[in-house]
């Protein structure tokens, strides 16, 4: 019996022309998760259900070995992923000799769950079958099947010398050179700082020259996602410039003939019931229709309280990739609206054409002009990467409105964060936007025409690209007045006269401000450094 589970559990099954893969036949049968008893209405532990979620995942990871590549997969929350990912690490444990697999995440609180369940798998292993193996060393953070015994007055290691251990990249992305890993989990990538960096150091891992001896996997949670989301959210867009198993966008209306990496919609195994049916069949298959219609019904059911309740339940149950890449912590603006808009940026060709990259210079009547570049880049992501262009360059959505020589005054208005000092040890920008106010209602009114953001080589630069973007535009500028240099930069080329001066309302919020800069505005929370 226990050969025949073994051969099952290796290399799966097959009934009927369906097949399910070995791991998966193993986390179906030899694997206890808390899941909800409809029985006695309440969690337990038990073995799961067959679902076509799992059936899925378990032939993904069976392809990406068989491609030599690796899988970055997004998806939602309480789909029992983490289950999932200890079983495929106790299978690779308990029935391959010499294997090393590794958890690893930024935070070490993190990896620690799956290693928890990792453990708890091996412990009813060495209770319910012949597979029981003795463990040194055997702690919550790192394991390894041997154990010692004497030979002729000599101890020696004994047993399969496979091994499961846990990482934290936090401040470290070289914490796994010099390792092995016959399977590498980066667990929480929405949190994972310095995910791409450790990916790329920790590749040899998983490889011996141009031969996979391995995979990683790289998952993220919708509703998870913090300091990482830019890296993970760059490597999921590009899985192929990574070695990750990459698939049409078709999760997205418009992104059909884009890549990604493996996206779970949180309308498959939602489990419940909806208007009485259930979401999940008795074979366990996924009704997704139902399923959508159950999360919008959520949805709808929180527009009416905290904005940041629809943003978490949208995070958490997302239906799109973009969905679950909001980020729900130290929000203060519309996320789910504005992610809505960018995704309509992104797949119209009207809109995405509306911008113009290129730069401002006067002409030999010393007229302000615009002409295109196609060499220079604006700046699209933050923070910069070590290596990245921080130049950037002006971007103009609509070009100015001219009434003879001038736009009307007033019709364009500009705000400005500056800087002073040429070199940045943070790695912050200067950012500068044009706003287009109402004029005449048979021309477009209420939004941003043109933006400048970037940090040149000097700080003089930026100052000029500002002060010529006024000129173009004839528009006054409110900018942050804590630094000095943009105002000194005006007034040297007789140009005062395009700053805003303090505005009348500070001073009557507040009576006793000991600031009073003539122009601009101070930034701190303070009320303008009362």
């Amino acid at each position: 019996f226990w050969k025949e589970e073994h051969l099952k559990c290796k290399y799966g099954i097959e009934i009927d022309g369906l097949r399910i893969t070995g791991p998966h036949y193993f986390y179906l049968n030899y694997v206890q998760i808390l899941a909800f008893d409809e029985d006695s209405g309440k969690k337990k532990k038990m073995f799961p259900r067959f679902l076509d979620i799992d059936y899925d995942y378990f032939h993904l990871v069976e392809r990406a070995k068989k491609e030599k590549k690796g899988i970055i997969l997004l998806k939602p929350r309480r789909t029992g992923f983490s289950y999932k990912n200890a079983a495929l690490v106790t299978h690779e444990y308990n029935f391959y000799r010499d294997s090393k697999c590794i958890i690893g995440s930024f935070m070490s609180r993190l990896s620690e769950t799956t290693m928890k369940m990792v453990l708890d798998n091996c412990n009813w292993l060495d209770k319910n079958t012949e597979w029981r193996k003795q463990r040194n060393p055997d702690t919550k953070d790192h394991i390894k099947s041997r154990y010692k015994e004497n030979i002729d007055g000599v101890e020696v290691w004994k047993g399969y010398d496979s091994e499961v251990q846990t990482l934290t990249f936090k401040d470290n992305p070289f914490a796994s050179v010099g390792r092995t890993a016959s399977i590498f989990i980066f667990e929480e990538a929405g949190t994972f700082e310095n995910l791409i960096s450790s990916y790329n150091i920790t590749e040899p891992c998983w490889k011996d020259g141009e031969n996979m001896s391995g995979i990683p996997i790289i998952f993220g949670t919708g509703g998870d996602m913090e300091g990482g989301t830019r890296e993970f959210f760059e490597m999921f867009n590009n899985p192929d410039k990574y070695n990750l198993l990459s698939f049409p966008n078709t999760w997205e209306e418009g992104k059909e003939l884009t890549r990604c990496g493996w996206f779970v919609p949180a309308t498959k195994g939602r489990l419940g019931q909806f208007k009485g049916q259930d979401l999940i069949d008795k074979d366990g298959n996924s009704n997704e229709e139902l399923a959508h219609e159950s999360i919008l019904h959520l949805r709808a059911s929180k527009k009416s309280g905290d904005p940041k309740a629809v943003r978490d339940i949208i995070t958490q149950y997302p239906l799109t990739p973009s969905e679950a890449f909001l980020r729900n912590k130290g929000n203060i603006f519309p996320a789910a609206e504005l992610q809505e808009w960018l995704s309509k940026i992104e797949t119209s060709k009207i809109l995405s054409n509306q911008e113009q990259i290129g730069e401002l210079y006067f002409d030999t009547n010393t007229k302000i002009q615009f002409r295109l570049n196609p060499d220079i880049q604006p700046i699209r992501n933050f923070p910069l990467n070590k290596d990245d262009d921080s130049r950037g360059c002006v971007v103009i959505y609509e070009r100015p409105d001219f009434e003879g020589d001038k736009n009307p005054y007033g019709l364009y208005i500009a705000g400005c964060d500056p800087y002073d000092q040429d070199k940045s040890g943070t790695g912050s920008l200067g950012s500068f936007f044009v706003y287009k106010t109402f004029y005449t209602a048979n021309k477009t009114h209420n939004q941003i025409v043109a933006e400048y953001t970037g940090r040149p080589e000097f700080a003089d630069e930026f100052y000029e690209n500002c002060r010529k973007l006024c000129i173009y535009y004839n528009a006054k500028c409110l900018y942050e007045n804590q630094l000095k240099g943009l105002k000194i930069y005006f007034e040297q080329k007789h140009c005062l006269h395009y700053l805003c001066e303090q505005p009348q309302i500070i001073k009557d919020i507040v009576k006793d401000s000991k600031v009073n800069r003539g122009y601009g505005i101070h930034m701190n929370r303070g009320a303008n450094g009362a």
